[in-house]
C-alpha cells in the first residue's frame, strides 16, 4: 500500500457519503439514556446538585481547574433555579430523541450533561465519561438528516425529497473509534492487573454486595469463574481491534453484547452496560440496517391491515409536499400514492374533481375520501408513528366531516 492509497483510505473512510440511519439511531438511543438517566437522577436530584448538596458549589470552585462547562456556576444556588434546570435538561434530551432542532438539542444536553458532571464528580462511573464524549461528538454529526421531526419539516418546507441524503461520517468514525479505545485500554489496564491475568477477578467481583443484583452461581467452580475473565479479557481486545475486520464485526459485537448483558444480570451498575451496547449501532453498516429493516418490513407490514390509498394534487406543490410527508412516515408501506391528475386516479375515482384536491391530501376510504385530521385518524394503524390517533378511528365521524368528505367527492 501506498501512502498516497492510504491517505485516499482514510479519506473515504472518515468522509466519503453515507446514509446517516446509523448515527441517526445512535442520536434516539443517547437521548433515551440521558432521559433514563434523569428519571434516575430525579428522587435525589436536590441531594446531589441542590443549594444545600453533600458536595458544595464552594467545594466544587476549588476542585475545578481551568475552564470548566458548570451552568451551575451561572444558576441562582436555590431549589426553584436548580428545578428548573431538570426539567429544561429533560425538555432537551426529549427534543433530541425525536431531533427537534437536533443541533441545538445536541449542543443543550452535551452542556446540561457536562454541568450535572461537573457539578458532582463523585457519582460518576466510566459510562458517564464515555456518555460525555459521544455526546460531543454527536453535536457534529449529521444526527438529523435521518429519523427526524426536523427531517419531516425539511420534507414539508420541500428542502428534501425522501429519500435521506448522503452525508460525510467522520463524527459517525469518531464515536466508533472513541468505543474501540475504551475497550482495548480496559484490555490492557487488564493485563497489567494480577487478578485479571490469573484469572480470578470475575471470582472477586461477584462477591461485591454493594454491587449484587440478580442471583449468579458465586464460585463453585474455579476453572468457570478463570475462564470467563480470560474470555472477558479476549472479547475486550477483539472490541478494540478485531471490530474493524468487516467479516469479525458482528461476530465481535455480539459477543461483547452478551457479555454486557450478564454484567447488567448480575451487577448494580445503571445504565453503563446499555449506554455503552448504545455505541454498537453506530458500528453496523447502513447496507446491512436497510436490509434488516426491509426484512422487518416484510414481515410485519401485512400484519398492519390491507394498503391505504392516499390521492394528492401533483400539480400543487403543498399537496405534494403532504404526500411525501406521509411517505416518509410510511415506514411499513402500506400506503398507495396515487396523482390525481394520472389515469389511475381517474379511471378509479372519476367524480373525485381536480379542484377538490388542490392543496390537500385525500385518503381514500369505504365511505368516502376523508381529509386533514379525519384522514390522518383513518390510516393511523397502518402507520405506527400515527398510532396514538388510531383509538379515534373507532369513533363514529362528526356529521360535518361526512359532508365536507361527500362536497369533496362532488
Amino acid at each position: 500500500m501506498t501512502a498516497r492509497s492510504l491517505v485516499r483510505s482514510l479519506n473515504a473512510f472518515f468522509f466519503e457519503p453515507q446514509p446517516a440511519t446509523p448515527v441517526a439511531l445512535y442520536r434516539i438511543l443517547y437521548g433515551l439514556l440521558v432521559i433514563a438517566n434523569l428519571i434516575l437522577l430525579r428522587p435525589e436530584w436536590l441531594t446531589w446538585y441542590g443549594p444545600h448538596a453533600f458536595l458544595s458549589m464552594e467545594t466544587v470552585r476549588t476542585l475545578s481547574t481551568g475552564p470548566r462547562i458548570n451552568f451551575f456556576f451561572l444558576l441562582p444556588q436555590t431549589e426553584f433555579a436548580i428545578n428548573a434546570f431538570f426539567w429544561i435538561f429533560l425538555l432537551c434530551a426529549i427534543c433530541l430523541t425525536v431531533g427537534f432542532m437536533t443541533r441545538f438539542s445536541s449542543m443543550a444536553v452535551y452542556g446540561c450533561l457536562m454541568s450535572i458532571h461537573m457539578r458532582n464528580l463523585y457519582i460518576l462511573n466510566s459510562g458517564d465519561l464515555l456518555m460525555r464524549v459521544t455526546g460531543f461528538f454527536l453535536i457534529f454529526a449529521p444526527a438529523g438528516a435521518a429519523l427526524s421531526v426536523d427531517r419531516l419539516l425539511r420534507i414539508r418546507g420541500g428542502k428534501e425529497g425522501v429519500a435521506a441524503p448522503l452525508c460525510s461520517p467522520w463524527a459517525q468514525r469518531m464515536i466508533q473509534i472513541q468505543t474501540s479505545i475504551t475497550y482495548f485500554s480496559a484490555f490492557c489496564l487488564k493485563t497489567q492487573g494480577k487478578a485479571w491475568v490469573d484469572g480470578t477477578a470475575v471470582y472477586y467481583a461477584l462477591r461485591l454486595d454493594e454491587f449484587h443484583r440478580f442471583w449468579v452461581p458465586r464460585g463453585g467452580n474455579l476453572f468457570l469463574m478463570k475462564l470467563s475473565a480470560w474470555l472477558t479479557m479476549l472479547i475486550e481486545f477483539s472490541a478494540g481491534v478485531l471490530v474493524w475486520f468487516r467479516d469479525l464485526r458482528y461476530p465481535v459485537l455480539l459477543a461483547a453484547a452478551c457479555m454486557h448483558m450478564f454484567i447488567e444480570y448480575s451487577m448494580n451498575i445503571p445504565l453503563f452496560e446499555w449506554i455503552t451496547v448504545s455505541t454498537f449501532v453506530t458500528f453496523i453498516y447502513p447496507e446491512d440496517l436497510s436490509r434488516a429493516w426491509a426484512w422487518i418490513r416484510h414481515r410485519i407490514g401485512p400484519r398492519l391491515g390491507a394498503p391505504g390509498n392516499v390521492v394528492y394534487d401533483g400539480g400543487s406543490d403543498p399537496s405534494a409536499r403532504a404526500a411525501k410527508v406521509l411517505q416518509a412516515i410510511d415506514v411499513f408501506a402500506r400506503l398507495r400514492f396515487i396523482d390525481l391528475h394520472s389515469g389511475e386516479a381517474k379511471a378509479a375515482y372519476p367524480d373525485l374533481k381536480v379542484a377538490a384536491g388542490r392543496n390537500r391530501v385525500f385518503i381514500m376510504t369505504p365511505s368516502g375520501p376523508r381529509a386533514g385530521f379525519a384522514g390522518l385518524r383513518s390510516i393511523a394503524p397502518l402507520v405506527p408513528l400515527l398510532w396514538p390517533l388510531a383509538p379515534f378511528s373507532l369513533l363514529q365521524r362528526h356529521p360535518r366531516h361526512a359532508i365536507r368528505a361527500a362536497d369533496a367527492a362532488k
